[in-house]
């Protein structure tokens, strides 16, 4: 292809012909084509395989897929991109930005200039020039790289520092809210906790403790016998046959079922009978059952101690549903408050636990930062939460592109899975324990499953 002597000087003052002679230079040029890209436009509609791209002035930005830009992946001008199919070849193994192979997508931000040559031509020049060529595509290949390692390790830094001030401030929330008198008399005006269900919840401190032994425990207590019989045969289970007694119960539902009964019934005894609170209890129970099937599939935690946590998360919800009721023209301000602060508040007043008050007081870190930011303590048990929350978010009909999904490869190899968007975690680790177990639900999380089977699916 002819060129005009200025583009003929900006082709040739790029890095990779240096130190080749003229006869190579020339020899390169023959059959290359040199293309102008207005800002917007990309790069791959003029890339075609064991083509090289010289970027000849302007400036390209990388996008790991179309339309997520991968920050601060910048190729300026000086720099090339190929893609060699020859694996024998030296400038093949020198190809480390493969467009096609690695799905990227390459686009200008502003005018650039882009000068094609073919694979072909690299194989006639002599072999002096060879060598001068693949060392200088060595060399950008080596500094580009070297750039993108300082860059990484720029916005990790960076990542971890503001991973780490988010934490600080979620910390120190609590001790606004202990200075806080609005706060502190709603706390101690919220209904406590029935007995038996904080004594239910003590008893999981033990790791040795099952849910058989405490259901064991209960049902030494005929109130909470009763309290079984009496939840088990009304609607909100409608079983399709009577329950006549304890024993009969823990064959037709199993002991953790019989557990979730008795914790599920403690907290619905202390919640108004609105629609907004019954709302916040089925969240809190599908989240329940959903940690029960994290648990179970990776052994991480002891599951009832999961199961417990989720049914108590959505606490701190209800203490906002409560001071926006009594104090309506403050929403705005309440709706500002940090749930997990103040359920773990609440539930440290009720003397529940460390492990479950941290794991409510820290719920909603690992949307924003990653595993090591949270107390070791609790670490698993907030990503088995976590995990749960996203799945029920996915079975609700939100989109995976919506999620708080930044870290949630770190923390599915934190509970030992491996990396796996959100449809296939709940697909190839939930879906099964969840019906399998479905019979023993209450009628409602039933019907919920039969809605959202095709999520399931």
């Amino acid at each position: 292809m002819p060129y005009s002597q200025k583009q003929l000087n900006d082709i040739l003052g790029h890095p990779v012909f240096s130190g080749i002679s003229e006869k190579g230079c020339t020899a390169l040029l023959e059959g290359s084509k040199l293309q102008a890209l207005e800002a917007g436009e990309s790069l791959l509609k003029i890339f075609t395989p064991s083509s090289y791209l010289l970027v000849v002035s302007g400036e390209l930005n990388l996008y790991a897929c179309k339309g997520v830009p991968a920050s601060a992946v910048m190729i300026p001008a000086g720099t090339w991109i190929g893609e060699c199919r020859t694996s024998d070849d030296w400038i093949a193994r020198l190809s480390f930005l493969k467009p096609l192979r690695m799905k990227l997508d390459i686009v200008t931000v502003r005018p650039s200039l882009i000068c094609s040559i073919q694979e072909q031509r690299v194989k006639t020049l002599p072999l002096q020039d060879q060598t001068h060529l693949i060392r200088n595509l060595d060399q950008l290949a080596y500094r580009f790289i070297e750039n993108l390692v300082r860059s990484g390790i720029d916005y990790c830094a960076q990542s971890r520092r503001l991973q780490a001030h988010y934490a600080d401030s979620v910390r120190a929330k609590h001790a606004d809210y202990q200075r806080s008198e609005m706060i502190q008399a709603i706390l101690a005006n919220y209904p406590k906790l029935p007995l038996f269900a904080g004594k239910l919840i003590a008893m999981l401190q033990s790791e040795q403790t099952s849910a058989a032994d405490i259901v064991d425990a209960a049902k030494l207590d005929p109130s909470l016998a009763g309290l079984i019989l009496r939840v088990a045969n009304s609607p909100y289970y409608n079983l399709p046959q009577k329950v006549t007694d304890f024993q009969h119960a823990v064959l037709l539902l199993g002991f953790n079922q019989i557990y979730h009964m008795l914790m599920d019934s403690g907290i619905q005894s202390i919640m108004p009978k609105t629609d907004a609170f019954q709302k916040l209890r089925f969240d809190s129970v599908m989240l329940s059952f959903l940690s029960f099937e994290l648990a179970m599939t990776t052994n991480a935690v002891k599951p009832v101690t999961a199961s417990t946590i989720g049914l108590l998360q959505c606490i701190g919800k209800s203490v906002l549903l409560l001071m926006k009721k009594q104090h309506p023209g403050s929403a705005i301000l309440i709706d500002g408050l940090d749930h997990g602060k103040l359920g773990a508040s609440l539930l440290k007043a009720w003397n529940i636990p460390d492990l479950v008050c941290m794991t409510i007081e820290y719920q909603a870190l690992p949307e924003l930062c990653e595993p090591a930011a949270l107390p070791e303590k609790c670490r698993s048990h907030n990503a088995v939460l976590y995990l749960a929350g996203l799945c029920y978010e996915y079975l609700a009909g939100g989109e995976e592109t919506a999620m708080p999904t930044i870290f949630l490869s770190d923390y599915e190899r934190l509970l030992g899975l491996p990396a796996m968007p959100v449809a296939d975690l709940l697909k190839k680790h939930v879906k099964p324990g969840l019906l399998k177990r479905a019979a023993t639900y209450p009628d409602n999380i039933r019907k919920f499953l039969a809605t959202v089977e095709s999520r399931l699916s």
